[in-house]
């Protein structure tokens, strides 16, 4: 599949500290994998990071921030990140990871049926508002 000529739009918000050696791991391989479906960051996919460790306040600014870009979609790689994401939006498509219960915290009406244009994705799940 060949990306589209103008870029993509991806704000994603994290809950991890920024600087932490996890947290680029992961997003050294959340890049990589883009790269292997053919979407290079600055060239086919815009990508415009939060990160908001251990303030639920903080991660609702960032969640504020990110919506106002009009990404094409959202990630979250937490809870408290998908869930500030959630409260700012039900348009944009918000993919969210590191979820521990997404249906009791309300984001899916279920695992096996999520409901409204929620699908799951793997063991992950993807949410779309």
């Amino acid at each position: 599949m060949k990306p589209r000529v103008s870029p993509f739009s991806l704000a994603r918000a994290t809950s991890c500290m920024e600087n932490d050696p996890e947290t680029q791991a992961r997003l050294a391989a959340f890049r990589q994998a883009l790269e292997q479906l053919g979407w290079k960051e600055g060239r086919s996919v815009r990508i415009d990071y939060r990160f908001a460790p251990a303030s639920p306040d903080q991660a609702q600014v960032y969640a504020k921030e990110l919506v106002a870009l009009r990404p094409d979609v959202l990630v979250g790689n937490s809870t408290p990140a998908a869930a500030a994401l959630l409260r700012e939006t039900r348009t944009i498509p918000i993919v969210f990871v590191g979820v521990s219960d997404p249906a009791g915290s309300h984001f899916v009406a279920s695992i096996p049926k999520p409901g409204g244009s929620s699908s799951p994705l793997g063991r992950r799940i993807c949410a779309r508002g």
